[in-house]
């Protein structure tokens, strides 16, 4: 399944940046669906940039966003 790397800025200058998986593998058709989530959730007002890539998983950038995001397991049955 395709990722996609999505970045948003906003008028006062903030950055929004993650990874989104989908099953599409259209770029243009998913450059649009994000862009237009990014619309109903901001505002066309107020946003001043928007770029979306498609990621492979073998990327710095993806193996990076999945360590980031990797949470530690809890242990089911004490120290072991």
């Amino acid at each position: 399944m395709p990722y996609y790397l999505v970045t948003i800025i906003t008028h006062n200058k903030k950055k929004f940046e993650g990874i989104k998986e989908n099953p599409s593998d259209d770029m243009d058709f998913m450059y649009r669906h994000f862009y237009h989530l990014a619309i109903n959730s901001l505002g066309k007002e107020n946003i001043i940039g928007y770029d979306c890539v498609m990621v492979s998983t073998l990327s710095v950038v993806y193996k990076a966003h999945q360590k980031k995001n990797q949470r530690e397991r809890p242990r089911r049955y004490g120290n072991n």
